[in-house]
């Protein structure tokens, strides 16, 4: 029976190492984040102008809540500022689907697209 216990621990164990080692820069390392937590912290960190470490928590904030506006409106900021355009396209397409008469968000949109060379 041991064996076969630890044949099963082992894959679990292998990931919790994974994850600890290659987790996201500013991500706590805590696997167990929630959404709420996740963007409270990617607030502190666009407070003292940190884009770059805030995006992968604000992506962790949008794994647990994929329609929040304000997720997304700080990511597609965030992707502009360090000229992630790609992502600031994807993004900022996102958040036009849905919430469409937003007309503040077309020019950001726009200028994502024009940095990825889309245009």
């Amino acid at each position: 029976m041991k064996a076969k216990r630890t044949a099963i621990w082992a894959p679990v164990q292998i990931m919790a190492i994974a994850t600890l080692l290659f987790a996201p820069p500013g991500i706590a390392q805590d696997t167990a984040i929630s959404g709420e937590e996740a963007f409270r912290q990617a607030l502190e960190l666009l407070d003292a102008n940190e884009h770059e470490k805030a995006i992968p928590l604000l992506e962790v904030a949008l794994e647990e809540h994929p329609e929040s506006r304000g997720a997304l409106w700080n990511l597609g900021t965030s992707a502009l500022i360090t000229e992630r355009y790609d992502l600031a396209t994807t993004i900022w397409s996102r958040y036009r689907a849905l919430e469409p008469d937003d007309w503040q968000a077309l020019p950001k949109l726009v200028q994502a697209h024009q940095g990825s060379g889309n245009c």
